[in-house]
């Protein structure tokens, strides 16, 4: 009966412990996939727009070649120039404010230890 109910214990904490390898796996999945997919996204709007402000500035440059190139080329730069810094900030702050890797399995675990009572025997324990 014993030996029953500690061979039950056992497969119990084995499942336990699938079950969350597979989350974490998951998390690693999902990581890499929203990395990948960032970056792609990334790396396709840079190049696209990069191409089209070189052909707008062309096309603004020959528009008014004859009477303010200067005037146009300067304000453009600018433009671009704030258009950059913008962006750049947006991109750290997005970085700096991202989500933690591996965080719906930190809070999986923490329910699940809530649930099991261990946080609540450490916090008396450490008292």
């Amino acid at each position: 009966m014993l030996l029953e109910s500690i061979k039950g214990l056992g497969e119990t904490l084995i499942e336990f412990m699938r079950i969350k390898i597979e989350i974490l796996s998951l998390d690693i999945k999902e990581s890499r996939i929203r990395f990948i997919s960032l970056l792609m996204l990334g790396v396709f709007s840079l190049l696209l727009l990069s191409l089209g402000i070189i052909l707008g500035v062309f096309w603004l440059i020959i528009a008014f070649w004859e009477s303010d190139r200067l005037l146009i080329m300067g304000v453009l730069s600018g433009v671009i120039l704030f258009s950059g810094m913008l962006m750049l900030t947006v991109f750290l702050w997005k970085l700096k404010h991202s989500p933690e890797p591996f965080e719906s399995s930190i809070s999986e675990l923490n329910k699940d230890s809530a649930a099991l009572g261990i946080l609540a025997a450490r916090d008396r324990r450490d008292r």
